[in-house]
């Protein structure tokens, strides 16, 4: 109810893009680490996390572990460059500006710098998105307005501007979202109004 599912599903992305059916839950556990295995949520708002907690104690008890720490600014940057790797779609290369080497003809480059924001265009809903949009752009359709709601990093946002968009608001409620997209549509030269709702 605090936002949290969408770290969680950050965090948990990938480990079950195939899931086996023919296994039962327990069994599933299992295989991602059982008692071992660790969910880490990272947000600002700690009284937010101590809500989330205090729920966890609750429902759990003592069947679950849950720990709360602070991590540096730096420590969270480091860990997004060992997680963001370039993305490359029919028309677009993502890529972050710690490997801007050897950037593809063949591609338009849109360069993103996550900052604290979450978003790095690996999400599946993120890659559909842009695929919506690089196909109504092949079949001519008219995209003068877009509304990009929950930008993060303004990945949307850039290439609604790239592919013709000129009417367009990126919007969130994250302030350090709102810092990153401003700064990577200045980097990437292109106009969008980012609002934070």
């Amino acid at each position: 109810g605090h936002g949290e599912e969408a770290f969680v599903e950050g965090a948990l992305d990938g480990l079950m893009e195939d899931p086996d059916y023919t296994s039962d839950g327990h069994q599933q556990f299992e295989r991602l680490g059982g008692n071992e295995q660790s969910i880490v949520l990272y947000k600002y708002d700690r009284n937010a996390l101590e809500l989330l907690q205090s729920s966890i104690e609750r429902a759990f008890g003592d069947r679950l572990l849950c720990t709360m720490g602070t991590m540096a600014t730096e420590t969270w940057k480091e860990g997004w460059k060992e997680s963001f790797k370039p993305i490359q779609t029919e028309r677009f290369y993502i890529y972050p500006p710690w490997l801007a080497n050897d950037l593809p003809d063949d591609r338009i480059p849109i360069e993103i710098e996550p900052g604290m924001a979450f978003g790095t265009g690996q999400h599946a809903t993120t890659m559909l998105c842009v695929e919506a949009l690089e196909w109504l752009d092949q079949k001519g359709l008219p995209m003068q307005t877009l509304l990009d709601v929950g930008t993060g990093t303004g990945i949307l946002a850039i290439i609604g501007a790239k592919i013709g968009s000129t009417d367009i608001v990126a919007t969130d409620i994250d302030p350090d979202s709102i810092l990153a997209c401003r700064a990577n549509a200045l980097v990437n030269k292109v106009s969008l109004k980012v609002e934070h709702t």
